[in-house]
């Protein structure tokens, strides 16, 4: 595997702006909605009845329908052409990470669902065109083509000492699988793979066992952030590694180094990325004092966004970044204004 050579450690400016953010409003439960498209427009939420269902223009639609108590999960992608949906009709039953769940596929704001995979954290990819899922007990990932039924490909992992770990995949071409992985010493890397030429490479290798690698892709350009446990094991840096005419991908440029150790949960959203930064660490107590923050991905500048002191969390859904925290979701980035207005003829349950 290749190291990254990384330049002369860059420390980035810091802003801090302690700002009282708006909350997301709802006509009934924010623990029963699934998403909400950024305009408003569509709602999907899900009934103690076990089914789906999607609001919009004030009628409803089901989606799926389920046992008693099933739980739904739903991802979107940047082209808002396709939502994945997870249904886990045993969520309360059984508990083993191993667990498959049932993978479909909608058109967006739609309620006619397609059952296409079984498996856990889909992705969609290539302009809602491809999607990725992974499969735990084999510890495969699986790429497909939404249309057509062509065999998915499949790519396993090296990872054999950590059962819970789950891939972070991007294509950033219908035949370049990027991934992440862990190796027999416990340290992660990402490599990419062609699926046409079956020919494997490491694009970058973390600098510490046990690190934990994030990455989004931006244009042509990979951005990692490497993250510790500790200030002792090297604080936290995030960096692009472009991903042509880049020989052995040794080519980084590091947009921001911290000592501290940030929890990270990086989201990218046009230019900016968000993640969770520490503000203050307590070693001897192993206390940290987190808030969210955005990263210019141009001009490297740091800025505190909020001001909750215990933030771990950050969603993305459909170009909003919010922040749960103590049973409220705050508008990060995003339509600030939203409001749901699912159930508002159906107010049964």
């Amino acid at each position: 595997m290749f190291f990254i050579k990384i330049a002369l450690p860059f420390f980035a400016y810091f802003s801090a702006q302690a700002t009282q953010l708006p909350t997301l409003k709802a006509k009934q439960s924010l623990d029963n909605i699934r998403f909400i498209s950024k305009d408003g427009k569509y709602t999907y939420y899900q009934r103690r009845s076990g089914n789906l269902q999607v609001s919009t223009n004030y009628s409803n639609e089901e989606v799926l329908d389920g046992e008693k108590h099933t739980e739904y999960f739903i991802h979107s992608g940047a082209a808002r052409k396709k939502l994945l949906i997870e249904k886990d009709g045993s969520f309360h039953q059984k508990m083993s990470h191993h667990k498959l769940r049932e993978i479909y596929a909608v058109d967006f704001g739609e309620h006619s669902a397609k059952l296409i995979a079984s498996g856990v954290s889909p992705r969609l990819h290539q302009d809602d065109q491809f999607m990725s899922y992974f499969t735990p007990a084999t510890k495969s990932i699986r790429i497909q083509r939404l249309s057509g039924d062509k065999k998915p490909t499949q790519i396993k992992l090296v990872n054999k000492v950590n059962d819970f770990f789950i891939p972070i995949v991007h294509l950033p071409t219908p035949n370049d699988v990027i991934f992440s992985d862990i190796n027999s010493k416990g340290t992660q890397a990402f490599l990419i793979y062609s699926i046409l030429d079956k020919k494997l490479d490491t694009i970058y290798k973390a600098s510490y066992p046990g690190s934990k690698l994030e990455s989004c892709m931006v244009g042509d350009k990979l951005i990692v952030g490497e993250f510790t446990q500790s200030a002792k094991s090297g604080g936290a840096k995030i960096f692009e590694i472009p991903l042509y005419n880049n020989k052995d991908y040794n080519n980084s440029t590091i947009l921001y180094q911290t000592t501290q150790p940030d929890i990270g949960n990086m989201v990218c959203r046009g230019d900016k990325l968000f993640f969770i930064k520490t503000s203050s660490y307590n070693e001897n107590l192993n206390l940290k004092k987190t808030e969210v923050a955005s990263l210019d991905l141009k001009t490297k500048k740091v800025q505190t966004l909020t001001d909750l002191e215990f933030v771990s969390q950050i969603i993305s859904m459909d170009g909003m970044i919010l922040a749960p925290y103590r049973g409220k979701y705050y508008i990060v980035e995003g339509n600030k204004n939203i409001v749901d207005d699912a159930l508002k003829k159906d107010k049964t349950k």
